[in-house]
């Protein structure tokens, strides 16, 4: 961690146990220390941030007290204690405490131009406003994916689509949106991947810093050098660059590993990805690739779950897709 840096935490946590911590710094700790997504860190911040804000008062969690203040979900409580304790935020608390950067692929990789699930889930991945996490490049560094290593098993059939309905948080339907219609600027399914994770974190770390959770240079993890290739998706530019012959989106430099789009989509729509992603196909097919990428959000806002504040899970029909067809 640079010196630069290491002063910013040290301003916001301060060498007081009793030193008030600062929104932002609460929810990266959280994030960055455990698996928890952003909206879960939200969630619990708005039942334990008011009365446990500072190192000494976090210190003194527990299990039973996370539950009192109503986290109820057994792993989130698990994962937030688990944060604080690589903080090193003990009874017994350090002078100096340091927030490391999050995890994030290292392996950068051409432009070419059903039962519902119900609203209570143990898993927290269809609730991640922030989309598919990144990671370090581990066993699948280097690896080019085969043809058939992304495969949605994609349901088509209209009368059978019309009466499915989907309970979820927005982030995984912008990410599998945005797959699609870069499928339909003829990136390959891997590079699409790739693309809407970058595009979907681009559009929540704008959001981010409109609700005041990020500082505004945010989104300068997202720009690349003057001659850095790009591509035009949505109202986007999400920047890439390629390797082993196939495009990649990045940040901060960094490629997006189609795995963890695709892991992240499968994760969050379960037994109805093949429904939801068979949809979506059947809404852009009716668009031509540059009324698709003209008019994509728009037809997003359409369809998106959700009516409220940024992260809350709302319904989602698969009619609605098919009626928005051209």
């Amino acid at each position: 961690m640079s010196s630069s840096t290491s002063n910013r935490i040290k301003a916001y946590t301060g060498k007081d146990a009793e030193t008030k911590l600062a929104l932002p710094v609460f929810l990266r700790m959280l994030t960055t220390h455990s698996d928890l997504d952003m909206q879960t860190a939200m969630t619990i911040a708005g039942k334990v941030f008011k009365t446990h804000n500072t190192p000494g008062t976090l210190s003194t969690l527990s299990n039973v007290a996370l539950e009192q203040l109503g986290v109820s979900n057994k792993e989130h409580r698990k994962q937030a204690l688990a944060a604080i304790k690589k903080m090193g935020w003990t009874p017994e608390l350090p002078s100096k405490v340091l927030i490391s950067p999050p995890a994030v692929a290292l392996k950068p990789s051409k432009v070419r131009g059903d039962k519902q699930p119900t609203a209570k889930r143990k898993r927290t991945d269809e609730d991640d406003e922030d989309g598919p996490r990144r990671r370090h490049a581990g066993a699948n560094a280097g690896h080019t994916p085969g043809p058939h290593a992304f495969e949605y098993n994609e349901n088509v059939d209209e009368k059978s689509l019309a009466s499915k309905v989907i309970i979820i948080n927005r982030a995984p339907v912008m990410t599998a949106w945005a797959a699609v219609v870069a499928e339909r600027l003829k990136f390959t399914r891997a590079e699409a991947l790739s693309i809407a994770s970058v595009y979907t974190e681009m559009n929540a770390s704008s959001k981010g810093v409109a609700l005041g959770i990020f500082h505004k240079d945010k989104d300068s993890d997202f720009e690349g050098g003057s001659t850095q290739p790009y591509v035009e998706l949505m109202g986007r530019k999400p920047v890439m660059k390629t390797d082993a012959g196939e495009w990649r989106g990045i940040v901060k430099g960094e490629a997006a590993e189609p795995e963890m789009a695709y892991g992240y989509i499968q994760r969050s729509f379960k037994h109805l990805m093949g429904s939801v992603i068979g949809s979506m196909r059947l809404l852009q097919e009716s668009y031509s690739p540059e009324e698709l990428n003209k008019n994509g959000y728009d037809l997003y806002c359409q369809f998106r779950p959700g009516q409220g504040d940024w992260g809350q899970r709302g319904e989602m029909r698969m009619k609605t897709l098919l009626d928005l067809r051209r």
